[in-house]
């Protein structure tokens, strides 16, 4: 330490200044408002490292912070701002959790990466993707369009990199109602089935088949509004799956200039405002039906 001073010109502090004093070098010493500054500038996985050093620490993390320290760590990951999907779903939505939403996406990310943790946190995990979902902001606000989604951009990256919309073992039926409803928004639109992708080209042929078993089966439709619905009146997801791979793998075989005249499909294609507009839409008119 000598040498460096010297080297420098400055004169060594005394072991008794307050700078170097060890009673002195403790972060909670300074006012909670400017930890919680320094933390929004942090990772959020190591904000959450922080608050394991001590109960201390984890006070300030997670009872002594209101929502802007948990608002500003989500804002700095690759996702939509759910503030503008609140708006369009609900207008009396409740206020949004940041804490909640920046733990289940780290976990999510974390857990994606472990076939052993993803088979242990299935349902937690299928639902923060359905989330993500619901939270993607309108592609049109006053006809201006918006830019690509962050949600959309991190879901199918995740999808093309990972088996997890691949899993086809039995399940809970809970389990298979969230699978199915995201492979019901994905659309196969991530699975093309070409003639190099011998694997991918069976696993749609499988569906296909399993779908037209289940959507030509009058029995599925008796009792239910002659629709996808269950008993209790709620979307069967996985009835709509197998809707939706039936008709995006029959619309695949269409022949000539027809093959190219489908439907948007995927992920993109859930943000509300992204059909086709007709110029009789009202504000309230997110899908697109009214004015038909």
């Amino acid at each position: 330490m000598k040498s460096l001073v010297s080297n420098t010109g400055l004169k060594p502090c005394s072991l008794a200044s307050p700078i170097l004093n060890s009673n002195n070098l403790n972060i909670f010493h300074i006012p909670i408002e400017v930890i919680e500054r320094i933390l929004v500038l942090c990772c959020p996985r190591d904000v959450i490292a922080f608050s394991g050093t001590s109960r201390l620490a984890h006070m300030i993390v997670f009872d002594f912070s209101n929502q802007h320290l948990w608002r500003e760590l989500f804002f700095s990951l690759s996702f939509d701002d759910p503030c503008y999907s609140q708006y369009y779903v609900s207008s009396d939505a409740s206020p949004i959790d940041w804490r909640r939403k920046t733990i289940e996406r780290l976990t999510t990310e974390w857990t994606i990466m472990s076939p052993w943790m993803l088979s242990n946190h299935t349902s937690s995990i299928l639902q923060t993707f359905i989330d993500m979902v619901y939270d993607l902001p309108p592609l049109y606000v006053r006809e201006t369009m918006r830019a690509p989604s962050r949600n959309v951009g991190w879901l199918e990256q995740v999808f093309r990199t990972s088996e997890v919309l691949n899993v086809d073992t039995e399940m809970p039926r809970r389990e298979a109602m969230l699978y199915s409803q995201l492979r019901a928004y994905v659309s196969l639109s991530l699975d093309k089935g070409d003639a190099d992708e011998t694997k991918s080209g069976a696993r749609l042929e499988t569906r296909r088949k399993r779908g037209r078993l289940y959507v030509y089966n009058f029995r599925n439709y008796f009792g239910r509004h002659w629709g996808p619905f269950l008993d209790s009146g709620n979307a069967d997801w996985i009835h709509i799956e197998h809707l939706v791979n039936v008709m995006v793998m029959n619309l695949r075989q269409l022949p000539g200039i027809w093959r190219d005249i489908q439907p948007p499909l995927g992920l993109a294609a859930c943000r509300p405002f992204s059909a086709p507009m007709n110029g009789r839409e009202t504000p309230t008119d997110w899908a697109r039906v009214e004015g038909k």
